[in-house]
């Protein structure tokens, strides 16, 4: 996830994290929250999804909703993917190898999936992340 020449101290400033965290994520212990990897990808002007590996191309102009608004639009996504696939949220949360309560809290507090669990919702709903996480290709209109 490093770009050569970028030191870890500015990517912390970047995605607005402790230099600590930058390296637990280099080294593999765990993923940045969704919002410090949405900030880390503008920083860098490429997408969250080539950013973790799930895509090879970089894309780098995007267009993106407010941080806030990301929860309530993934909770519409989910809800939309249920209803076109005939799918409960149990059936999901076990998929993800959630407990459903876990999956009832981003629906009744707002609480986020970590990273990790994007990334299985991302493989389930072949979506991408950067559609999940707000940020779409911006077609200069």
């Amino acid at each position: 996830m490093l770009i050569e020449g970028v030191s870890q101290h500015i990517l912390s400033s970047a995605a607005n994290v402790q230099r600590k965290s930058v390296s637990n994520w280099l080294r593999g212990i765990n993923y940045p929250r969704y919002d410090a990897l949405i900030r880390v990808a503008d920083y860098f002007h490429i997408s969250t999804d080539y950013l973790i590996g799930i895509n090879n191309t970089a894309e780098s102009c995007f267009s993106r909703y407010p941080i806030e608004a990301i929860q309530p639009r993934l909770i519409c996504k989910i809800t939309n993917f249920l209803i076109e696939n005939n799918r409960t949220k149990y059936s999901l949360a076990k998929e993800i190898g959630i407990e459903q309560s876990t999956m009832e809290r981003w629906f009744s507090i707002g609480a986020m999936p970590e990273v990790s669990i994007l990334i299985k919702l991302v493989k389930i709903m072949r979506e991408s992340l950067d559609e999940l996480l707000g940020r779409t290709p911006d077609t200069g209109l």
